[in-house]
């Protein structure tokens, strides 16, 4: 996996005093989203929370328990930095050599995973509203240098159009 670069990372690890990071959790704040849609409910017993968000984060959900700073704890986060869409999603299943896979989680912990996947292949955008303040359209489109080069394409082939329709023809006698 390749490393993401921190700035584009939308939590800190909150590792202080106190650590709250893998303990119970259960599912607090809940804003209407495209990454929320559907989850009501969601419990982990170890692997989630101890997250810090980065400012510029979009926190959609948090868990009920605070994090070691004592603040909202969140589940559910995104963060647009330039060109790049980082989803957070704050739990995570144990790993089968641990524990019995499965067990360790509760809710609508598949519906959370595929809602993010489906917000991320759609670049992370909402509607026209939430469009990230880029050079970067959402509408499929040609890059400036490949409009440039059909541009003249298409001038030079209307050129020699031109140039053939005005050159006399020459008719068999």
């Amino acid at each position: 996996m390749a490393s993401m670069d921190h700035q584009a990372r939308p939590f800190v690890r909150d590792v202080g005093p106190g650590v709250t990071a893998y303990q119970p959790r259960s599912l607090g704040t809940v804003i209407p989203h495209p990454l929320t849609a559907g989850v009501t409910t969601l419990t982990s017993a170890k692997l989630a929370g101890g997250n810090q968000p980065k400012s510029g984060t979009i926190v959609v959900a948090t868990w009920a328990q605070k994090n070691a700073k004592g603040n909202a704890d969140p589940v559910a986060a995104y963060r647009i930095t330039g060109q790049t869409c980082v989803i957070h999603i704050a739990i995570a299943p144990d790993y089968p050599i641990v524990a019995t896979a499965g067990n360790d989680f509760g809710g609508d912990f598949y519906r959370l995973w595929r809602n993010a996947f489906d917000f991320a292949s759609g670049h992370c955008v909402t509607g026209t509203a939430n469009l990230p303040d880029t050079d970067v359209f959402s509408i499929p489109a040609m890059s400036g240098p490949a409009l440039v080069l059909l541009g003249a394409l298409l001038a030079l082939l209307g050129g020699l159009r031109v140039a053939r329709a005005s050159i006399p023809r020459r008719t068999r006698r």
